[in-house]
């Protein structure tokens, strides 16, 4: 049914098909089983490498896994009472509850979030010169939270001379 010829031509191929696969395994990673759409990729078996400049998001629900073991991600910006440092201002979430903070005096592109992760007061000082729009009616009002787990304030800075709020969860008031 088949000539030598043919054989061998099989063989041949076979072989050079082999030896390309094992030559490509051992020269990178291979990932199995993925789905990507608009950049993000998962993958239902094998495994994924995440680059220098790439990202892990692990959405609302999600766990980050070990082994199969939970691991729990610490928050590295605690909030506590007294100045803000400038250095802080800068796309920055400060974590904390129960405490009367200053922010710096405003500088240009100053970002900063203030999250609320127990149910207790956050009262939040402008510098004496600068004023947080939307919340407060005056320069050097303060603002003071709802006191609810989970609230949390986003300001940036208008140029170089007030607070803006841009957002925000639960209520904040003006105490001044």
């Amino acid at each position: 049914m088949f000539r030598k010829n043919s054989t061998r031509k099989g063989l041949l191929l076979g072989l050079f098909i082999g030896i390309a696969f094992i030559l490509a395994l051992g020269t990178g990673y291979v990932t199995l089983n993925y789905h990507e759409v608009g950049g993000a990729r998962w993958v239902v078996g094998g495994s994924i490498d995440v680059v220098s400049g790439g990202d892990l998001d692990i959405e609302s629900g999600g766990s980050f896994k070990i082994a199969g073991t939970a691991v729990t991600l610490y928050k590295t910006a605690v909030l506590s009472a007294g100045d803000i440092a400038a250095s802080s201002c800068y796309g920055t979430t400060l974590y904390g509850s129960d405490c009367d903070v200053n922010l710096p005096a405003a500088a240009a592109d100053m970002d900063v979030t203030i999250y609320l992760d127990a149910a207790a007061d956050v009262n939040i000082n402008p510098d004496d010169a600068d004023q947080i729009f939307v919340l407060t009616n005056a320069v050097g009002d303060a603002i003071s939270s709802d006191a609810a787990d989970g609230s949390f304030v986003h300001l940036k800075t208008i140029g170089d001379v007030n607070w803006i709020c841009v957002g925000s969860a639960g209520t904040w008031a003006d105490i001044n």
